[in-house]
C-alpha cells in the first residue's frame, strides 16, 4: 500500500490481524495513562510456523501545546537477538550445572556440597529444626578397581550413585560425591532417628544392586558402611563438627567389619 492509501486509516485495519490483536492492548494501555511512551516485547506466528519476538515502543505525539494527537508504533524485530540471548543462558545454565555437579555420577561434587551445607545450616539454625548428614564408602572399593577395571569401578559408582539418590528423594535432599569412592547425603528438618532410617534403606538398595565383588571380605557383592549424625544448628556448633561427628562413625563401621551403618 502507498502512503496515500494509508492516510487517515486505523493501523489496525493495516495490520494483520494476529498483530493487532496484541498491539490494541497495548495501545489502550497508553493512550488511558499519563505516560507518553512505553515499550513491549510480542511474540508473533508466521505463516511457517515460526515465531518472531518484536520490539514494540509507542510513543505519544504532542502538538505544539503538549497536546496529545496520537500515538507512534515503531517495530523492530528482534527474534535472532532474543535466540542469541537464549543460546547463550543455556550454556551458562549448563556451565553452572557442571561446576556443580560430579561428571561422573550425576550428582553433587564437594563444591555444591560444601555450599549447600553453609546455606542448610544456616537456614536450620533460625528455623530450629535438626540437619542431618550421612557419610557413606563403598566397601573395599580399592580392591574391586583393581580386580574389575576402572571401567567396571566408574559404573559401580554411578549405580551406587543412583541408588542412593533414589532414597534421598525430597527435594532438600541433596546426594553428593563427596571422594573417590564417598558420598555425602545431607538432610535437612531431619532427625537422627530418620537420618539413620533413609541410611539403612541405602545401604539396602546398593545390596539389592548384586554387584558382584569377589575381592570383598564383607559379602559377595558391593556394600556400603555409613557413618550418621545429626545436630540442631546454634552458636555452639559448626558444619565442620557434624562432618567430624559423621566421618566418625563411619570410621567405626569400617573398623566393626563394615557392611553397616553407624550413627551418633
Amino acid at each position: 500500500m502507498t502512503s496515500d492509501q494509508v492516510t487517515g486509516l486505523s493501523i489496525f485495519s493495516i495490520l494483520d490481524p494476529q498483530w493487532g490483536q496484541q498491539l490494541r492492548p497495548l495501545y489502550t494501555e497508553l493512550s488511558a495513562s499519563a505516560n507518553n511512551h512505553s515499550e513491549h516485547e510480542i511474540v508473533l506466528n508466521t505463516a511457517n510456523h515460526q515465531q518472531q519476538v518484536l520490539a514494540i515502543t509507542l510513543s505519544r505525539i504532542l502538538d505544539n501545546n503538549k497536546q496529545a494527537i496520537g500515538i507512534a508504533i515503531f517495530m523492530r524485530n528482534i527474534t535472532e537477538r532474543k535466540v542469541t540471548e537464549q543460546v547463550l543462558e543455556d550454556l551458562r545454565k549448563d556451565l553452572e550445572r557442571m561446576s556443580f555437579e560430579d561428571g561422573l555420577t550425576g550428582v553433587a561434587n564437594r563444591r555444591m556440597f560444601d555450599k549447600q551445607l553453609e546455606q542448610e545450616w544456616r537456614r536450620m539454625q533460625r528455623s530450629r529444626h535438626p540437619l542431618s548428614i550421612v557419610l557413606i564408602d563403598i566397601d573395599y572399593f580399592k580392591h574391586y578397581n583393581d580386580f574389575y577395571g576402572h571401567q567396571a569401578g566408574d559404573d559401580c559408582l554411578r549405580q551406587v550413585a543412583s541408588a542412593l539418590r533414589q532414597q534421598a528423594s525430597r527435594s532438600s535432599d541433596l546426594v553428593a560425591r563427596y571422594g573417590g569412592e564417598e558420598f555425602v547425603i545431607l538432610l535437612p528438618e531431619t532427625n537422627a532417628d530418620e537420618a539413620y532410617a533413609l541410611a539403612l534403606h541405602c545401604a539396602k538398595a546398593v545390596r539389592a544392586l548384586t554387584i558382584a565383588h569377589q575381592r570383598s571380605v564383607a559379602s559377595e557383592h558391593v556394600t556400603i558402611s555409613g557413618g550418621v549424625a545429626t545436630l540442631v544448628p546454634d552458636s555452639s556448633n559448626t558444619p565442620q563438627q557434624l562432618l567430624h561427628d559423621a566421618d566418625k562413625q563411619l570410621y567405626q563401621a569400617k573398623q566393626k567389619g563394615r557392611d553397616q551403618i553407624r550413627r551418633a
